[in-house]
């Protein structure tokens, strides 16, 4: 099955972060397309997806579409505390008299649909007809993060291997459909079965136009990387620490139809988000 990109006209969400910026296409994370974000625990994969839902409500001017979210959170993931703290410490100085209905009304716009059971629920939503019923109520919707698909799959399928395979290919083509009719940016996050191998299987990773492959190797004084299984004073993304040199996490693509496959950046969590490092 193949679906034609002619006549869609990409508008671009950036979330702040000028080397992801680049990394997702020159500009940020496109409309039309389907995206994958992959990388082990800790690499900061839901962090991207929640400031993405925060950034695409900004004004163009500041890199956003004036747009809402939808989030399907597959591993309880999403963390409206999180939302909040990002947006705070991007508004408090613009408009500290507005701030407290600003955040909320940043909430509001972000819709959040939680897979709590299996795969088949994550069909249901996908695959028989729930999408189609929320677009119709839901227009200005221009991003759809689906956070993240591996759980689900590895586990509920280990032994059955080939519904896994028919599943994975009826909700990616669902996906690309969904971001090329509604011209709308559909990112999925994907864990990683060893350090550079997407955990779901070529056949998933084919369907991307743009595929990131996220890195928890920090870098030591020398700007030599180092890997993080070594040290101990590593201290995980839900720490939210300030930037130093041991947060800092590493971006390479894995596929891409616009940048060089050899693109790398670095970055870092903070309390303002995901951050140039």
């Amino acid at each position: 099955m193949s679906i034609p990109w002619d006549g869609v006209q990409s508008d671009y969400i950036r979330i702040g972060c000028k080397g992801l910026d680049f990394a997702f296409g020159f500009n940020g994370l496109p409309t039309g397309k389907l995206v994958q974000i992959t990388g082990e625990a800790g690499t900061g994969k839901s962090q991207i997806c929640m400031q993405l839902c925060f950034c695409i409500q900004l004004d163009f001017e500041c890199g956003g579409l004036e747009a809402e979210a939808l989030y399907i959170d597959a591993e309880n993931s999403f963390r409206p505390d999180r939302i909040r703290e990002i947006a705070f410490n991007y508004f408090h100085s613009i408009e500290p008299n507005l701030l407290k209905f600003k955040i909320e009304e940043i909430l509001d716009r972000i819709h959040v649909r939680r897979i709590n059971t299996n795969v088949d629920d994550l069909c249901d939503v996908i695959l028989n007809g729930e999408l189609e019923t929320f677009f119709e109520f839901h227009s200005n919707v221009r991003l759809l993060i689906l956070d993240s698909i591996a759980y689900h799959f590895r586990y509920d399928y280990q032994y059955d291997n080939n519904r896994r395979i028919q599943q994975l290919v009826q909700i990616s083509f669902k996906l690309r459909q969904i971001a090329h009719e509604r011209n709308i940016a559909v990112l999925i996050t994907n864990q990683v079965k060893f350090s550079s191998c997407p955990a779901l299987g070529d056949i998933w990773n084919s369907i991307f136009s743009t595929s990131l492959l996220l890195n928890r190797d920090v870098i030591n004084s020398d700007n030599n990387i180092v890997n993080e299984n070594v040290s101990k004073k590593i201290k995980s993304e839900k720490c939210l620490q300030e930037s130093t040199s041991l947060s800092k996490r590493l971006c390479s693509i894995l596929k891409s139809s616009t940048i060089n496959c050899s693109y790398k950046c670095y970055y870092c969590i903070t309390k303002n988000g995901v951050e140039d490092s």
